[in-house]
């Protein structure tokens, strides 16, 4: 991610000079594990879950507060057993018009994130949807075609996908490293 992409988005956000400096990396490190954070997978096919499962595991030991969201682009089976800590979106969520229907709407909105954290460098137009439905301070996703489109952080190679963990610690990473103070912004 060059600098002047991050300062732009930083800027968009209201965040300037010593705003976005203020922290050290030990109090933004604590202050990251303290957010509000969603995390929405955009998957095609339910081999996906069990990476999921371990992903979210790993990310609730550093954070209890992570809210973990599933849309799958395709229709999935009624045998599928999906955690309940999770909350699945697929097509029944979409009227016939191609909208998040208004009760899915009110519960991914109803909730104030920190960070929304999208996996999946495939986005169709229900999973932006989905996306633009949540009201988070930042939004970072993978690097993909109109990435820039909905998330004020992107990262990663079109040309070389990562793993969703790999991606995760890596975004955590960044995060450390431009230490915003999200307290401070304003959605």
């Amino acid at each position: 991610m060059h600098k002047s992409v991050v300062n732009e988005t930083l800027k968009e956000k209201g965040i300037s000079g010593q705003n976005k400096l203020r922290l050290t990396r030990r109090q933004n490190t604590d202050t990251l594990s303290s957010l509000k954070i969603a995390l929405l997978f955009c998957i095609s096919n339910e081999n996906a879950l069990l990476d999921i499962q371990v992903l979210v595991d790993k990310a609730r030991q550093d954070n209890e507060y992570i809210n973990v969201f599933v849309y799958f682009q395709q229709n999935i089976s009624d045998e599928l057993k999906i955690s309940q800590a999770m909350m699945l979106i697929n097509k029944k969520d979409f009227n016939i018009f191609g909208r998040l229907k208004k009760k899915k709407v009110s519960q991914l909105s109803k909730n104030q994130y920190d960070l929304l954290i999208s996996f999946g460098l495939q986005i169709d137009k229900k999973c932006a949807k989905t996306i633009k439905s949540f009201r988070a301070k930042i939004k970072a996703g993978m690097v993909g075609e109109n990435s820039d489109d909905f998330f004020d952080i992107s990262i990663g190679n079109k040309a070389k996908p990562i793993d969703f963990e790999t991606y995760y610690s890596q975004l955590m990473f960044y995060l450390c490293q431009l230490k915003i103070d999200l307290n401070g912004i304003n959605n």
